[in-house]
C-alpha cells in the first residue's frame, strides 16, 4: 500500500490523530511556516511517536552546523533537507549518521540535481528555497516522469486533499504520498480529513 506522512505536526493530539500513518513529519527551523517548532518541541513529540511510525524532522535549514544541531537535539529516524542544502551537507550527514534517512526534497524540475546520498525524493511544488507545504499542487505528469527516471522512492506532495489523493496514487503512482495543508482547517490539523487521507491514499494499489 502507498507510504502515508503527515506533515506540520505539531501538538500530541495531533499525533495522536496521524497515528494510523506510516510517517509523521515535524517542522524546525523553518520560520516561514506556522508549523515551525522549536527543536525542544519537535523532540518531546518524537519521543512519542509509536513504533510504526517513522519520525521525520523536516527543515528549510541548509547549514550543516545547524544540520547537525537538528539531528542531535530531535533524534529522528528521518531528516527532510531541500535539495539545495549543498553536496558537502548531504556527505557530511551520511559520514556522521549512516543509519539516518536523508530525504530531499525538491521540485519535479529540480530531481536530477539531487545527490547520490539521498534515500527518498519528496516532489513538491516548493519555492526554489524549498519551502514546501504551501498547498500549490505538484505537476503530476512531471512527478511521474521523475518516479519513472529514478531508482530513489518518490514521495508526492503539493495540493494532495483527502479529495484528490487517490486520483493522484493512480496517475503517478508514487511510493508515497506527503500533506499538510491538505488537512487542516483554519491552520489546524483535522482528524477527520487525516483519517480520510490515510483512507484514500490506501485504497489504490500502486501501478
Amino acid at each position: 500500500m502507498t507510504y502515508v506522512k503527515i506533515c506540520g505536526i505539531t501538538t500530541k493530539e495531533m499525533l495522536e490523530a496521524a497515528r494510523d500513518a506510516d510517517a509523521v513529519g515535524f517542522v524546525v527551523d523553518s520560520p516561514d511556516s506556522h508549523r515551525n517548532l522549536t527543536l525542544e518541541d519537535a523532540a518531546e513529540l518524537a519521543r512519542r511517536t509509536g513504533p510504526f511510525h517513522a519520525s521525520v524532522a523536516v527543515t528549510a535549514e541548509r547549514d550543516i552546523n545547524e544540520l547537525i544541531k537538528i539531528v542531535e537535539q530531535v533524534r529522528p529516524q528521518a531528516l527532510q533537507v531541500p535539495f539545495r542544502a549543498g553536496q558537502n551537507a548531504f556527505s557530511v550527514l551520511r559520514r556522521i549518521y549512516p543509519t539516518l534517512q536523508i530525504i530531499v526534497a525538491c521540485r519535479p524540475e529540480d530531481a536530477h540535481l539531487v545527490p547520490d546520498e539521498a534515500d527518498a525524493l519528496v516532489l513538491d511544488a516548493a519555492t526554489k528555497d524549498g519551502y514546501g507545504g504551501t498547498g500549490e499542487l505538484t505537476d503530476w505528469n512531471r512527478a511521474r516522469t521523475v518516479r519513472e527516471m529514478t531508482d530513489l522512492p518518490v514521495i508526492l506532495a503539493g495540493g494532495l486533499t483527502p479529495e484528490n489523493v487517490a486520483d493522484s496514487v493512480a496517475a503517478v503512482s508514487p511510493y508515497g504520498v506527503d500533506v499538510s495543508s491538505g488537512v487542516e482547517t483554519d491552520l489546524e490539523k483535522d482528524p477527520s480529513k487525516i483519517a480520510a487521507f490515510i483512507a484514500n491514499a490506501k485504497k489504490v494499489p500502486r501501478g
